[in-house]
């Protein structure tokens, strides 16, 4: 099993809920398989778009990517700059962004 080694969490906290909706919808817009196959071959082993619930007056995302090394890391910036900065730097959104290393990790057996 290949586990991940850093991860990186970005929230994104949008002035109306109709922004969310729309950036969630570019979503397959911007990652196409095409574009998907790019991060992958760079080390990303997973994505994940989360919509944050349990704030109720906010309009808030929430994104992981985990990648196989510091590397892939390096690769994928490479990529969101080339392929999601473009589409989505005119939305009015506050973005915090956190990097980690993965210390402890356990998976149950049906996470694939």
């Amino acid at each position: 099993m290949t586990s991940s080694k850093l991860i990186s969490y970005t929230t994104r906290e949008f002035l109306t809920e109709n922004e969310l909706e729309l950036y969630v919808k570019m979503q397959d817009e911007i990652y196409t398989p095409a574009v998907i196959d790019e991060f992958i071959k760079s080390g990303l082993l997973r994505r994940a778009l989360t919509k944050v619930w349990n704030e109720k007056s906010a309009s808030k995302v929430a994104i992981i990517f985990e990648y196989k090394d510091d590397q892939s890391f390096v690769a994928c910036q490479r990529l969101l700059e080339k392929y999601h900065h473009p589409k989505v730097k005119n939305f009015a959104n506050k973005v915090v962004g956190t990097r980690e290393i993965v210390l402890h990790e356990f998976t149950a057996d049906e996470f694939s």
